[in-house]
């Protein structure tokens, strides 16, 4: 994986008219169950605890749960740096009952080097899936789908996966396993952050309309936590983001 990823690197070298597209179009992972189907006994905590998926507080919203393996690949591409800025736009379309979560947000990271990253996260019932990854460069073009046909490059140096394809969660254990018998420590926490983060400053831009830079998101003093969180507490759910309105913390 690492490999494919250092040749979808290469296609950006040297070059300011860059640009990278990932899509993670799908279906809701954790639909929100029916207010009617709460039981009376069952406080506002552990109903959000069992919906977690749908509370911005409990999941970080669809973009950071689950699009995050995808900001994830945009960043590997671009060797980890953390972008200068995120604008976005998002919503929700499908009412969700309870939950406070938007349904899409499309975001557009810029970094130093004026290379783009745009991403379409979609959570909706009944739309077409597509979870695709293309890197436009000066040398050529790379397309990434993990549930197609493999990776493909096209332009100056051409390069396609060869074989059967390996399933990137046994490589690696097996990459962690090798380094454990090597004596040598393996350590993503700071480029798990840096991909954190970077899909957090995105929901912010979602939310607020805003444009959030990373010292912003670094610095920012939102807090999405209760304070002295108890099982047995009142828990108003939080109303959803209105961009525009909904402020930076």
């Amino acid at each position: 994986m690492k490999r494919i990823f250092t040749r979808l690197t290469a296609l950006l070298l040297n070059e300011h008219k860059q640009c990278l597209r990932d899509n993670r179009l799908g279906g809701p992972v954790k639909p929100m169950s029916a207010p009617e189907g709460r039981p009376g006994e069952m406080g506002d905590v552990e109903w959000q605890l069992r919906n977690w998926y749908n509370f911005y507080w409990l999941s970080g919203d669809g973009l950071v749960e689950q699009a995050v393996h995808h900001v994830d690949r945009i960043m590997w591409v671009m060797k980890d740096l953390p972008p200068s800025h995120c604008l976005a736009n998002g919503g929700r379309n499908i009412p969700n009952h309870e939950g406070n979560i938007y349904d899409h947000i499309d975001a557009c990271w810029e970094w130093e080097n004026g290379t783009q990253a745009s991403m379409a996260q979609r959570q909706v019932a009944g739309c077409d899936v597509d979870t695709t990854l293309t890197v436009n460069g000066h040398q050529g073009r790379g397309v990434f789908n993990m549930f197609g046909r493999g990776p493909v490059i096209t332009g100056a140096n051409p390069w396609r996966l060869v074989g059967a394809k390996a399933q990137g969660h046994e490589l690696e254990h097996v990459h962690l396993f090798s380094a454990l018998r090597a004596g040598e420590v393996v350590n993503d926490g700071v480029r798990m952050a840096h991909s954190t983060l970077a899909a957090i400053m995105a929901r912010m831009a979602a939310y607020t309309g805003k444009r959030i830079t990373w010292d912003m998101a670094m610095n920012s003093q939102e807090k999405l936590v209760p304070d002295h969180l108890t099982w047995d507490m009142k828990l108003p759910i939080a109303p959803m983001a209105i961009p525009g309105k909904t402020k930076f913390l």
